[in-house]
């Protein structure tokens, strides 16, 4: 038994994708970029110190009311999600850890 061995005439073409592919998160079929999920001016060191100060001078007990951070988009998903549930698969749990 003998083999042949050929070779093509010319090298393949290679394609270069010069577009880099950007992360996301998928919903339900919906993409979202995933650096447009928070928005990034919150993390500047300005705006991490405005909110520590903010969290420390809060009453009756230090916390953060923080508006605009995620994306709306995003927020509206997620609301969408519990809206897909029917009242009735709630369950009401009182408990000492509630």
């Amino acid at each position: 038994m003998s083999a042949l061995l050929s070779f093509p005439s010319s090298p393949p073409t290679l394609r270069v994708v010069a577009e880099r592919v950007a992360d996301f998160v998928s919903i339900r079929g919906v993409r979202l970029l995933m650096d447009q999920l928070v928005d990034a001016s919150f993390f500047t060191p300005e705006a991490m110190e405005r909110l520590r100060e903010q969290l420390f001078a809060a009453t009756p007990f230090p916390h953060l009311v923080i508006e605009g951070l995620f994306n709306p988009a995003l927020l509206e998903l997620v609301r969408e999600e519990f809206d897909g549930h029917a009242a009735e698969a709630w369950k009401d749990v009182k408990s000492g850890y509630e």
